[in-house]
């Protein structure tokens, strides 16, 4: 009987999204298809080291919580020891460090994993870069400027006067290298501008102003079925506040998600191939989802997410369920595709 394939499975990590990761990495190893793959769970702490952790530390309740029984129920898993132990990575890391850093370390090692590349990864997590990227591609982006922290501490009255000659009320503010609604402040006037941009420096060195889009958000998964780019139904993601919550991305029975959105076929059909002509352009790899905003017929691209989100409720699940597909079946189309790559 052929040996299966030794899946390591990377969670945890030392982002501010941590939490959505090891919940993304519970279910990825409650779905994994044990006839195919041996699964070898990996926590990844704060420091960003590796322990090969027993099935029972997966459910504890935080990442702290874990790390604080590393010490007896797991085993450090080094850098040059990966090879020997795994044959796949799959990240189910969401953030700075695991979507970017991670990969080249694998990269350096030919191990396959389904994250973007490096590349694909380090303009996955800047938003500022991206922003001129997908326009240097003829794609829609909306008013962005990106204000890093040295020039703000210099010039402070000089950009908050630049920002509102620029930007009509209201307007976002973010950590140009964050996720899952870390920091995001939508800003009504001049007075909560400054608190904005401190908040959002507390997290990065660089902020992305960008002018607030009211239409319908939408987001659009891509998957690399044995090397063959194919765009999934688009699934329509009305929000309760001001911008999608981390809630309602991640936490069952919080989000309405509306798969496929109520459009006509043709705007469905702009905004998969605009998702697609973003993939592309942004170096995405393997599976990420692309954001936006659709409106007055036309796409407004915010940002990738390789690899997406992948608890039991967030879109990307509503979208495989239109191709037919369940949990499992994902999964395995992604870690099939890298091995066809491979090969």
């Amino acid at each position: 009987m052929p040996r299966l394939l030794r899946v390591g499975l990377f969670m945890g990590g030392s982002s501010s999204e941590k939490e959505i990761s090891l919940e993304t990495g519970r279910h990825v190893y409650n779905s994994l298809d044990r006839t195919k793959f041996e699964v070898v769970p990996v926590f990844v702490n704060h420091q960003n080291h590796f322990y090969i952790i027993d099935e029972g530390l997966m459910w504890m309740n935080t990442c702290a919580d874990v790390e604080a029984q590393l010490s007896t129920l797991g085993r450090r898993l080094f850098y040059e020891d990966l090879k020997s132990e795994i044959d796949y990575a799959f990240l189910a890391l969401h953030g700075k460090y695991g979507e970017e850093c991670l990969p080249g370390l694998l990269e350096l090692f030919a191990i396959p994993n389904n994250s973007s590349g490096v590349l694909g990864g380090v303009l996955g997590m800047d938003k500022v870069f991206q922003k001129r990227l997908l326009q240097a591609n003829n794609l829609t982006v909306g008013k962005y400027l990106g204000i890093n922290i040295q020039n703000w501490k210099q010039n402070k009255g000089e950009i908050l006067n630049q920002v509102e000659e620029y930007f009509a009320y209201p307007f976002i503010v973010k950590p140009s290298r964050e996720g899952c609604s870390v920091a995001i402040s939508k800003v009504t006037n001049k007075k909560e501008t400054e608190k904005a941009f401190e908040a959002a420096f507390i997290y990065d060195n660089v902020i992305l102003i960008e002018e607030y889009l009211k239409g319908i958000e939408v987001t659009t998964t891509v998957i690399e079925e044995k090397g063959i780019l194919r765009v999934l139904t688009p699934t329509e993601t009305p929000y309760k506040g001001d911008f999608l919550s981390v809630e309602e991305k991640f936490l069952p029975g919080d989000a309405t998600m509306i798969t496929p959105p109520n459009l006509p076929k043709e705007d469905i059909a702009k905004i998969q191939t605009d998702t697609l002509k973003a993939y592309r352009a942004l170096r995405q790899q393997n599976c990420s989802r692309i954001d936006g905003i659709f409106k007055e017929g036309k796409l407004f691209i915010l940002e990738p997410n390789s690899p997406p989100g992948m608890t039991p409720s967030t879109m990307v699940f509503h979208q495989a369920a239109e191709e037919g597909w369940n949990a499992s079946d994902f999964f395995t189309k992604v870690i099939e595709n890298h091995t066809f790559n491979d090969k």
